[in-house]
């Protein structure tokens, strides 16, 4: 299934109602340390979005009048037979349910399905681009309690000085986070716009707070033609280096041991074959609700020390009191389903948990490098 269909980012785009919001929240975090509200935002939230249960082929056509039943029938079967083959269990016996109508034989492989689930795992019905329908299932995982970013600016520009070639390893790791894993970087963050909007509202306003004007300013410029500019460039520049082969580049280099080991260890999991959309399912009765996903808690930053990631945090902020969306491995099943697909499921379990321990220790190895730029 094409992954437009079943991944689902956070829009882009800021609603007047959360950007006033916004304006009344206390600045975030500073330098490395986590904001004094992150956490218990965060913490309060993951209660507040839950998984509801699906009902059977009843409930399900309620909302399909204009679907043939017996298309969706042929397609889930299909992909039901696959399953219980893989899987080597007994299956329906479809030919003792010819008498019955339609719906209930779709409501029998909907019921019997379910039961061939892996533990706590809960499943949606969709249509693919190709307009064939299929099982997509889906469950909640476990999570750190904090938001998985790092800051760049200080060790980069250390490493310009003092080791040009961890430098360039350094930035080709950034460039698999991006690339392969999707993380987001300062240029997909939110502040810039809210930025922008602030320095028109102080434009139009005859008793503007000037120094606080110039400083928004200043820093929307540096975002859009100093370093930053220059390394969001190389590190959106197609192509990066398989994360094995980075690994062993880097077991080369002799100087600042504690950033290479951190490094080679994020290899190895980011060599794994996942990225942060395997775990952004938006599940139906979830999709247009209001609060943070997960794959949008993720990401580089440029600097932890002024305003522009100022009101990238009050963003997460503000979407956390809305709720919290913990990470959701999903897999479609139809009659294209491997034994690989569930293995890939259950080895993915703890994947977010090892990603947001791999930040941790990212950021712990980066916070050497603050005074020394």
């Amino acid at each position: 299934m094409p992954e437009k269909i079943v991944k689902k980012r956070t829009a882009r785009k800021i609603g007047e109602g959360t950007y006033e919001r916004n304006k009344r929240q206390e600045t975030g975090r500073k330098r490395l340390q986590s904001s004094k509200n992150s956490d218990a935002i965060i913490a309060d939230s993951i209660s507040s979005l839950r998984l509801k249960p699906k009902g059977g082929a009843e409930v399900f056509l309620m909302s399909e009048e204009n679907t043939s039943v017996q298309k969706i029938y042929n397609d889930l079967k299909s992909a039901y037979v696959q399953v219980t083959e893989m899987l080597k269990v007994e299956g329906i016996c479809f030919k003792a349910l010819e008498q019955l109508t339609m719906r209930v034989q779709l409501d029998w492989i909907i019921t019997r399905f379910r039961k061939l689930l892996p533990f706590g795992f809960d499943f949606e019905i969709r249509q693919s681009d190709t307009k064939t329908w299929c099982f997509v299932i889906f469950q909640e995982l476990d999570q750190k309690n904090d938001y998985d970013v790092f800051f760049v600016e200080n060790v980069i520009k250390y490493l310009q000085k003092n080791n040009r070639r961890l430098h360039d390893l350094f930035v080709e790791f950034l460039k698999i986070l991006v690339q392969k894993i999707h993380i987001d970087g300062w240029w997909n963050s939110y502040a810039d716009t809210f930025m922008e909007q602030e320095i028109e509202e102080f434009e139009q306003d005859g008793d503007r707070d000037e120094k606080y004007y110039q400083t928004l300013s200043k820093s929307v410029d540096t975002y859009k033609k100093g370093m930053p500019a220059k390394y969001e460039k190389k590190i959106k520049l197609p192509g990066y280096i398989n994360p094995l082969l980075l690994s062993n580049k880097l077991k080369l280099i002799k100087q600042d041991k504690k950033l290479v080991n951190v490094l080679i260890n994020g290899c190895k999991l980011l060599n794994e074959p996942y990225d942060i959309n395997d775990f952004g399912y938006a599940f139906e009765n979830r999709m247009n609700d209001a609060g943070l996903r997960w794959e949008d808690q993720a990401a580089i930053m440029w600097t932890s020390t002024d305003a522009f990631f100022d009101y990238h945090e009050e963003f997460l902020n503000t979407e956390a009191q809305e709720g919290l969306f913990p990470p959701t491995i999903f897999k479609v099943i139809d009659k294209n389903i491997q034994e690989s697909d569930f293995k890939w499921l259950k080895n993915g379990a703890d994947w977010p948990v090892k990603f947001s321990n791999l930040i941790y220790s990212i950021n712990e190895t980066l916070r050497q490098y603050e005074h020394n730029s």
